[in-house]
């Protein structure tokens, strides 16, 4: 039998925060002074149409590919509805009954017949503006994936609300691509 490969990366989520980002690079010189071996970190990108900034995301890659290890953006969809700061979900709380409120769902869920035109357009250009920043940085990248395939599968639908439809990733619920996808394909040819 022959030797398996195995990568051993970290990742982990809101790993752009700077104070996060600072514990994580810490903890990864601690485990290499250790002798033991981790081949990447992994972002989490959980994020949305306003957060995390760029600078923000560029700083993260610079830190973990300074540690001499592969960098990966993970588990990529972007949110396009409200939240509170940051996409930081409220979470259990959403279970009190004055969040089952008829107008507080119409608030976290206010795109059930599909997403607005100017949505989309936010959409598109976030992606267009991440995978921008992705090219530059394609030499400290080994990799960006994607948390799915289309909205219909996203793990954003349902959660906090029961029956939320969001629209995170880059083809729509009938899997037709949608303006995002095509902003993402057009970013090699326009960095050159």
């Amino acid at each position: 039998m022959g030797f398996v490969c195995v990568s051993r990366p970290y990742n982990d989520f809101n790993a752009w925060r700077p104070q996060k980002r600072d514990g994580i690079v810490r903890m990864v010189k601690m485990l290499q002074r250790a002798g033991i071996r981790i081949d990447g970190v992994g972002m989490q990108g959980h994020w949305g149409l306003d957060y995390p900034s760029l600078h923000d995301i560029e700083a993260a890659i610079d830190a973990y590919a300074a540690l001499g290890v592969k960098v990966m953006i993970t588990e990529l969809d972007v949110d396009v509805l409200p939240l509170t700061k940051q996409g930081q979900v409220i979470g259990t709380g959403m279970a009190h009954k004055q969040f089952q409120l008829p107008e507080f769902k119409r608030y976290l869920d206010p795109y059930r017949d599909g997403l607005p035109a100017d949505v989309q357009a936010q959409l598109r250009d976030r992606y267009a503006a991440l995978f921008r920043l992705f090219w530059r940085k394609r030499d400290k990248l080994a990799r960006v994936s994607l948390w799915g395939v289309d909205d219909g599968m996203s793990w954003k639908n349902d959660y906090p609300v029961p029956g939320r439809r969001n629209y995170p990733l880059l083809f729509d619920r009938e899997r037709k691509p949608k303006p995002a996808f095509d902003a993402v394909l057009a970013v090699p040819a326009q960095a050159q």
